[in-house]
């Protein structure tokens, strides 16, 4: 009787009998290990990263959020010039900068319609409110030191430029020229909140929106 052989030893047997194919074979089992250990490698090095960038985006989001409980705001705006700066200092507490007045709309949760004819009821063009809403947002939120209060803090002109989400100097210089940070201011040293305000050419200084503004931030 014929011994009954599996399918292994088929496997085997050629092995055994053909030189050329169990070459063959073991190349393939060595790359085979190889790409395996690459994959395990791979494989724990990016979850260590992963880790590492999961922790830093916590530390991050908690800052913010920390930072953003800090900034000054309206709860329950009583007029329209309330109601405008409400959204000014909502954007503040933005994590991004709000470069378009869409992106400033989402950011306070009203549409893009409501946040323009909230500017134009107050006597302010929407895109100067958004570029003045862009520079108040970076000195508020470089103001996050607890030794200073928002109006005394200052803030260099460079630091403004390098925070702002823009893609051309020309843009750039054309805001800094509106938010009263000419040449020389730029070149020699750092502003405050009450600066800007006072010197600001984006919002006529008797605009009760900047009026409102004003006390908020001075009263923080």
């Amino acid at each position: 009787m014929r011994p009954v052989l599996r399918e292994g030893d088929y496997h085997r047997q050629a092995l055994v009998a053909d030189k050329s194919l169990s070459h063959h074979f073991q190349l393939f089992l060595l790359t085979r290990i190889i790409v395996m250990q690459g994959d395990l490698i791979d494989h724990h090095f990016n979850s260590s990263e992963k880790r590492l960038a999961s922790g830093s985006s916590a530390s991050k989001a908690q800052n913010g959020s920390k930072t953003a409980a800090l900034l000054p705001g309206i709860a329950c705006p009583r007029s329209t010039a309330e109601r405008w700066a409400s959204y000014v200092l909502g954007a503040c507490k933005s994590a991004r900068d709000p470069r378009t007045i869409g992106i400033w709309a989402r950011e306070v949760a009203v549409s893009y319609t409501t946040l323009c004819e909230s500017c134009r009821l107050i006597g302010i063009q929407p895109r100067y409110a958004r570029d003045f809403t862009r520079i108040l947002r970076i000195i508020l939120i470089s103001a996050f030191d607890f030794s200073k209060c928002f109006s005394e803090w200052t803030v260099s002109p460079c630091s403004l430029a390098g925070l702002l989400d823009i893609g051309d100097k020309r843009t750039l210089d054309s805001i800094l020229q509106k938010a009263g940070f000419g040449a020389q201011t730029a070149n020699c040293g750092h502003v405050s909140v009450a600066y800007f305000l006072d010197n600001q050419r984006f919002i006529a200084r008797e605009n009760p929106g900047l009026n409102v503004i004003r006390e908020v931030v001075a009263a923080a």
